[in-house]
């Protein structure tokens, strides 16, 4: 293990995807979502010319067709998503870094039995399950700080009116919690209802388990794609990582899935 820790791999990884996570999120959190929008918008392009030609050949309608299906739709998705719901995008990128870090260190120092060595031969299921384990706690952190959040609201929100407000006083108790009442109906809907302050446990498992097959088939279809064209990574632009689409490869089919359940949950309000 201590041979793992000091791999000249490793440490190149670590450090390439330390400045690239810098990089993404400082764009992400402190400039305005049009710029994370041209930024993704830019990382795609970049795919599409200098990584998909090694992949598939352009020569072939096949390629046209799977770049539009494979590449084009999901990062469209993506930046219209960043315009529909910048922070649950930034979840979801959350979500799928911690689940690539969590399962490449779990493979490294625990994996022996590899998941499809036909497809890739370094993929183990102790990745997969280190994968899974990483998504349910940032899930679990997530509900833990949207619950903590929302207290902090309401409870600051009575404050001020018990302070500011001369009839507040004068109330009786049904009086103060039908006041209270109406401060939490006030607070928006988004929050009053938010998903994260009902989930339990056993969902939890559930929908991490989900994000987690979604993301490895998206790892697993683009290492299918390279071993069909006889490459190791699409791209040498992140050393110890590869290219550009060998890190949003995750993400690809879990964006279409996190989509669809955003357009089934805005239809049902």
């Amino acid at each position: 293990m201590i041979t793992k820790l000091v791999n000249h791999q490793l440490i190149q990884r670590s450090i390439t995807g330390t400045l690239y996570a810098l990089i993404f999120w400082d764009i992400f959190l402190f400039l305005p979502s049009s710029t994370f929008s041209l930024f993704l918008f830019a990382i795609l392009m970049v795919i599409l010319v200098t990584e998909w030609p090694k992949i598939m050949p352009l020569n072939r309608l096949s390629s046209w067709v799977l770049s539009f299906l494979y590449l084009i739709i999901p990062f469209s998705l993506m930046i219209y998503l960043n315009h529909l719901d910048h922070y649950l995008l930034g979840l979801l990128f959350l979500i799928i870094m911690v689940h690539d870090t969590a399962a490449y260190l779990t493979g490294l120092f625990f994996g022996k039995h590899l998941l499809i060595p036909q497809i890739s031969p370094k993929k183990t299921w102790e990745g997969l399950l280190g994968g899974l384990l990483g998504v349910v706690l940032i899930l679990k952190v997530f509900v833990w700080f949207d619950t903590i959040f929302f207290q902090k609201i309401t409870h600051h929100e009575r404050i001020l009116i018990n302070s500011t407000s001369p009839v507040i006083p004068s109330l009786s108790k049904r009086g103060h919690e039908q006041v209270e009442n109406k401060l939490v109906q006030s607070v928006r809907p988004e929050e009053r209802d938010s998903a994260s302050r009902r989930i339990r446990t056993p969902f939890l498992i559930v929908l991490s388990l989900l994000i987690t097959l979604l993301a490895t088939a998206g790892d697993l279809f683009e290492s299918w794609l390279k071993r069909r064209a006889g490459i190791k990574d699409s791209g040498n632009l992140l050393p110890g990582h590869g290219g550009l689409l060998d890190r949003f490869d995750s993400s690809i089919f879990l964006i279409v899935f996190i989509f669809i359940i955003k357009l089934i949950l805005l239809a049902s309000h």
